[in-house]
């Protein structure tokens, strides 16, 4: 076998260990894209700790009643938005997500956003529940104008 065959056969297996998360996982990652997606502010909402804590760039929300303005105010501002999340690494209170987004404004501009979250889960919980809620929420986010 060449060094070549050996180096792709070692890719493989790292591609196939960075992308397995849990069940319980998977169904969150899946359980957030659908609600972002159908734009149920209570799905978004209640999926966070009544005093979880989030940061998108230089927005700094603590509590689901701020997080549920800011969702609102996103959504109205961005017109047939949908996102696709997909795990990058699982940890045993951590879970880091990558997405990409794509909606347009009111003037008719497509726009494309590219980021990764990190949620920390709260140590009272357990981390593989199906019903899991974020306590720390840190988004990353790189938009685009299409």
């Amino acid at each position: 076998m060449s060094e070549c065959g050996a180096a792709e056969g070692w890719y493989a297996t790292m591609e196939d260990q960075m992308h397995q998360c849990s069940p319980a996982m998977e169904q969150y990652i899946r359980h957030a894209e659908h609600a972002w997606n159908s734009r149920d502010f209570d799905g978004i909402v209640l999926s966070n700790t009544i005093d979880c804590h989030w940061r998108n760039r230089v927005t700094f929300l603590w509590g689901r009643e701020q997080i549920r303005a800011f969702i609102e105010r996103q959504i109205r501002r961005e017109i047939d938005a949908r996102i696709l999340i997909e795990p990058w690494a699982e940890g045993m209170q951590r879970l880091a997500l990558r997405f990409a987004r794509e909606f347009r404004d009111d003037g008719g501009i497509w726009f494309r956003a590219y980021g990764s979250e990190d949620l920390e889960f709260d140590d009272t919980l357990d981390p593989y529940a199906p019903d899991q809620i974020d306590q720390e929420r840190k988004r990353y986010r790189s938009p685009a104008n299409l």
